[in-house]
């Protein structure tokens, strides 16, 4: 017997599109009131059932062709009706639809209505509800043109979302376009009727000035637009009908275009009145851009405009009137006059441009997926992901992401299900991407430009991906973007490539400076995980394929990274034999091998490996910076000093092709300030170590260089200057705390140090120096005893291949084995465990 509450449901009901649920609350309330006049008196929202939404007073002649979709219900929760009517203009409706397709992200169904072309519209419309990228798509043939407004209540009458857009198909959308109108629909609240963008050509007040002479240049201007304005709206009197998103709440209530309008004019502004009487606002969002041609259709129809529009001015006021009116309408002579801007290009040939598929595959990356795709849906015409398992929200955040979402049960084998990505794809060329790759706005741009020059020549696009590690990073050349063909797949389990395939096809390989950046190497733990799963898939691997260089790299490369530098040099010595000349990875299979025999201590044979290395690839930075490392490691600092001024000396690279890029930097410069210390040369050290933090200021080895050199000349003033200065440096403040407890420990005063440490490693757990430190001091104090043992062990949990520590730890080994030797109980019972 609550009067409030049901009046609330009512309204709800209303603004979720529920009109059958609303209508029978309306019914019930009624009879209760007619039952028990005494508690529930008549009110007006129930006293008369509401009217359902106007349908078309003919029965058209269509046909409707509609696949059965079991996904979609009536007025279904979060999806949008795209309505676009099509009659002749096709050039103008191809690239529409193009747009739409490549720019439109939220869960979509799109509504084609032929209305009587005689073009090849038809033929085209047919073809084009194949495609993939809307949750469906209903094409409806009209034999004969039934005019704008029967044609688009056809549309709404078969759609399913609960918002509804008309769209004309003399429009071109740009990126974001429908996610930003239906979020700012939202956060106005239910009031909020209908939104509209801005655009080059329509009435007042949607109508902006443009500054693009190219209709290439449409996507550039709308970001600039979104950019320079956000997402905030604002309520107006009228929008117009070429791009309108209308709540479904709203058409139940109101109904849908009335048909006396005919073939168009008025029909747009004759909605506002009855959306603003029906007590919802209008919204327009400033920093929505669709570009607009403006009445082509009727121009191609040869259709009298200012008589038609006319005509219909006099139907808008005999209807409601002119004062009532005299608000929502624009001056009629700037109306008629508004014309298109004149374009070098007025309708592009889009049959010609290249049509981009980005392809993932994904399993369990909820924290990931949405970042990366915020950065990348726009830029492709479709997204194809293929889920290997989730347990999570992936797939719902990719669905909500606009993109086709399939299933495939893992194989153990990445190109498997990369290749059943490309299997999906529609695209004349996939671009690759990993959930947790990211993609910036200058990055945005430079991709944007380089699809845009695509053409229909097979070719392969090879981009650096960003590594980092804390103040460690690197570039890897990924093969991300290729020509859509059959003979092109994704070969091997793990560490999957797609290049050997592009050239075996014989397609050129072409390099661009167009960086990835990648965030999936920051969690230690993380990693761990892949690379049990990595060892295992290569293990297979090589079962399978038992001299390919690049599976005998990759264990290699697991084992020294697990610091098993034994097993290591065995397989990466394969690898080199059995490389291909010419071969990508020997120079790196090289340097993997100094590696593994410097872990071992192996000084002499590191440094015959990297002569031989370098009699072939002279000017490989990795080679010459290990070289100098060997030889300051072997106390031979004037050759070091020479080898590494020649790296520094190096052109720089004219691709990023795999090096770290410390190599010609500042870490080159830190090992040349060591150089320089070792030869009593401090003011030029520390030159070139002030230098290094200038460059990377949270690059920890260098400050500790610097704090141990001001410690020894007795500096301590400027050592507190400059712990002072990383403080006030966002990404170094920790280098402070460490800076302070290296001069403990360069004084031999641990004990102070220790806490320092401790706490930094908390604040710090995967950043290895704190630990090395932290060693340092447990050493010091006392070198035999468990906590420093755990101290040395942990910081090779971080990094397995860290030599000094290595060598301290064998040192303490040696130490037990001696002191168990030399005490006879523990020798028997560690006999009788050699024995057991």
């Amino acid at each position: 017997f609550d009067r409030h509450v049901p009046q609330v449901l009512f309204d709800v009901l209303g603004q979720l599109g529920r009109g059958e649920e609303r209508d029978r609350l309306a019914r019930s309330r009624r009879a209760l009131a007619k039952a028990a006049p005494q508690l529930v008196p008549s009110e007006h929202w129930f006293a008369v059932t509401n009217p359902a939404p106007t349908a078309p007073s003919f029965k058209p002649p269509a046909t409707v062709k509609s696949a059965p979709n079991p996904e979609l219900s009536s007025k279904t929760p979060n999806l949008a009706s795209i309505v676009v009517l099509c009659c002749n203009e096709l050039a103008y409706t191809k690239q529409c639809f193009d747009s739409v397709i490549r720019h439109t992200h939220t869960p979509y169904e799109l509504i084609m209505i032929d209305n009587g072309s005689t073009d090849e519209t038809l033929a085209y419309l047919t073809k084009f509800s194949t495609r993939t990228g809307p949750r469906h798509i209903t094409l409806i043939h009209n034999d004969t043109n039934l005019g704008f407004t029967r044609g688009c209540n056809q549309g709404i009458a078969h759609s399913q979302g609960q918002y509804v857009v008309l769209l004309n198909n003399d429009t071109i959308v740009s990126p974001n376009w429908l996610s930003d109108l239906i979020q700012g629909l939202e956060a106005a609240g239910p009031k909020a009727g209908m939104i509209g963008p801005v655009s080059n050509a329509t009435a007042a007040p949607q109508q902006i000035a443009i500054d693009y002479t190219e209709i290439s240049r449409v996507d550039e201007f709308a970001a600039r637009r979104r950019r320079e304005h956000g997402l905030p709206t604002r309520t107006v009197d009228r929008l117009a009908g070429f791009c309108l998103v209308i709540r479904r709440s709203v058409l139940d209530r109101i109904g849908s275009l009335d048909e006396r309008f005919g073939v168009g004019f008025f029909d747009d502004f004759d909605l506002c009145v009855r959306t603003r009487e029906a007590g919802f606002d209008l919204l327009l969002a400033p920093g929505v851009f669709v570009h607009h041609f403006l009445n082509r259709t009727f121009v191609g129809q040869k259709i009298d405009i200012p008589k038609q529009f006319q005509a219909n001015f006099e139907r808008f006021v005999e209807k409601w009137g002119r004062e009532r009116v005299e608000r929502y309408l624009p001056d009629m002579k700037d109306r008629l006059a508004l014309m298109s801007p004149p374009l070098k290009s007025p309708v592009p040939q889009v049959q010609s441009r290249q049509r981009v598929s980005l392809c993932m595959i994904v399993r369990n990356e909820e924290k990931n997926l949405q970042a990366c795709l915020a950065g990348a849906a726009d830029l492709v015409d479709e997204v194809i992901v293929v889920d290997t398992g989730s347990t999570d929200r992936t797939k719902d955040i990719a669905t909500q992401a606009g993109a086709k979402v399939f299933d495939f049960p893992w194989v153990d084998s990445f190109a498997a299900a990369r290749n059943e990505s490309l299997r999906h794809a529609t695209g004349d060329w996939i671009f690759w991407l990993d959930a947790d790759d990211r993609i910036d706005e200058p990055t945005q741009v430079a991709l944007r430009s380089l699809f845009a020059s695509l053409s229909a020549e097979p070719a392969v696009y090879l981009l650096p991906t960003s590594i980092r590690h804390g103040a460690h990073a690197s570039f890897v050349d990924h093969a991300r973007l290729f020509r859509n063909h059959p003979s092109v797949r994704w070969e091997y389990r793990v560490h999957e490539q797609i290049l050997g395939a592009a050239q075996r096809a014989g397609w050129p390989v072409r390099r661009t400076k167009i960086v990835i950046r990648h965030e999936g190497y920051v969690d230690p733990a993380g990693l761990q995980a892949k690379s049990a799963r990595n060892l295992r898939l290569l293990q297979q691997e090589q079962a399978e394929r038992p001299n390919d260089p690049l599976i005998l790299f990759n264990l290699g490369s697991m084992a020294l990274d697990r610091g098993d530098a034994t097993s290591a040099i065995p397989l990466l010595e394969q690898s080199l034999q059995v490389s291909p000349p010419g071969y990508s990875l020997v120079c790196k299979t090289y340097t993997l091998l100094v590696c593994a025999h410097r872990q071992l201590g192996r000084t002499v044979e590191a440094m015959q490996i990297c002569r031989v290395a370098r009699s072939k690839l002279p000017n490989e930075p990795e080679l010459l910076f290990y070289e100098g490392l060997l030889l300051q490691e072997s106390g031979q600092p004037v050759a070091a000093e020479s080898c590494l001024r020649t790296l520094l000396q190096l052109p720089a690279p004219s691709d990023l092709s795999g090096n770290d890029v410390g190599l010609q930097g500042y870490k080159t410069r830190h090992n040349l300030a060591v150089t320089l210390r070792d030869q009593k040369r401090g003011s030029e050290a520390e030159v070139e170590w002030r230098r290094v933090v200038e460059e990377q200021p949270d690059f920890a080895p260098a400050w500790l260089g610097l704090a141990s050199l001001l410690a020894s000349q007795g500096r301590w003033d400027d050592l507190e200057r400059d712990a002072q200065q990383i403080e006030t440096h966002p990404h170094a403040r920790e280098m402070a705390t460490l800076l302070r407890a290296k001069v403990f420990l360069d004084r031999k005063n641990p004990e102070p140090a220790v806490p320092l440490l401790e706490a930094v490693k908390e604040r710090l757990p995967y950043a290895v120096w704190p630990h090395l430190l932290l060693a340092e001091a447990r050493w010091q104090l006392d070198k035999n005893s468990a906590a420093t043992k755990q101290a040395l062990q942990d910081v090779l949990k971080l990094d397995p291949n860290h030599l000094p520590t290595h060598k301290r730890l064998e040192q303490l080994h040696t130490a037990e084995a001696r002191s168990e030797s030399q005490t006879p109980e523990r020798s028997a019972v560690s006999a009788g465990r050699s024995e057991a």
